[in-house]
């Protein structure tokens, strides 16, 4: 018997919808940069180290946002003959990325911070205090703005919760700049700023281990292989199970193969259809690739005899 292959393809997200959040996730993202920069260079004039964490805070949302666009533009795309799973990756090879870099800023404002422990430094509070509550207003038309997408797409409603998180950061910045300028205590700003890295630093290093995972082809954290060998068992038919392979294209997009052992030629399609049901709606896997062996070319070795 050959082999028999069959897939089993996720609908992509309407063209409409599709555009319309595109549309969306450009306009906050690039909202979110620029402001991002801003802070950057008023933490530098101000002194501000809690600005400065609050901007890579911010760099943080611009990271959900690019994958939620990256994800949103890839499914727009057709497959080629030499990108046969389209331009998914991109959003893996992005994580990763930014992933080094935040974790640099983290490390520079976790350095910046412990230096400047005894040591007498200047704030200039009134810019600090406009900065900040700018980049809340920023927060908060980002965070409305995404809304309406993320009742229905997965992608806006992770990245509208990043944004939320960078609001409650914002605010952090705003309470802190109004107790040094009323105390005169410098060191709250420093304080602020290292809460901020702190909640930064596991947050950047869980997408980068995400990322590293797909790329190296690891199967997902949530699929049972033991499990999922088990139920391939109990399908009428079905004799054994080798060559289990589960991997990642994307965060929320997994892929299969597998070989089986049927007793019966005859019974293949129908043994394939049920295999990929259960791939699909029990182990949410998409996507499989399956191959039937009849029992009568597996060789005693356990391996398939081909002509």
């Amino acid at each position: 018997m050959g082999h028999n292959h069959s897939h089993h393809i996720p609908h992509p997200t309407e063209p409409n919808e599709a555009r319309h959040h595109q549309r969306i996730l450009t306009i906050a993202l690039c909202l979110t940069l620029t402001f991002m920069v801003v802070e950057l260079i008023a933490g530098h004039l101000t002194g501000s180290l809690a600005l400065i964490a609050d901007a890579a805070h911010m760099g943080t949302d611009s990271i959900g946002l690019l994958l939620a666009l990256l994800a949103v533009t890839a499914i727009q795309r057709t497959p080629s003959t030499r990108r046969t799973y389209g331009s998914h990756r991109l959003e893996v090879l992005t994580a990763l990325a930014h992933a080094a870099l935040l974790t640099g800023v983290a490390g520079y404002v976790l350095y910046e911070a412990f230096s400047r422990i005894g040591a007498q430094h200047t704030l200039a509070t009134t810019p600090l205090l406009i900065t900040a509550s700018a980049g809340l207003a920023v927060n908060i038309i980002v965070w409305r703005l995404l809304a309406s997408g993320s009742k229905t797409n997965l992608n806006l409603t992770g990245a509208r919760l990043e944004v939320l998180a960078d609001l409650i950061g914002s605010l952090a910045v705003i309470v802190g700049a109004m107790l040094v300028a009323t105390t005169g205590w410098v060191w709250i700003d420093t304080a602020v700023a290292l809460g901020i890295a702190v909640f930064i630093i596991p947050r950047t290093w869980a997408l980068a281990r995400t990322a590293l995972r797909i790329l190296l082809e690891s199967a997902p954290p949530e699929t049972n292989l033991t499990q999922l060998r088990r139920d391939l068992l109990t399908i009428p038919g079905v004799i054994d199970v080798h060559d289990l392979h589960v991997w990642s294209i994307t965060t929320d997009t997994h892929a299969a193969s597998a070989h089986l052992i049927i007793d019966d030629p005859t019974n293949h399609q129908r043994i394939l259809t049920a295999a990929l049901r259960l791939f699909a709606s029990d182990h949410n896997i998409p996507h499989a690739t399956i191959q039937c062996e009849p029992r009568s070319q597996v060789c005693t070795t356990g391996t398939t005899a081909h002509p």
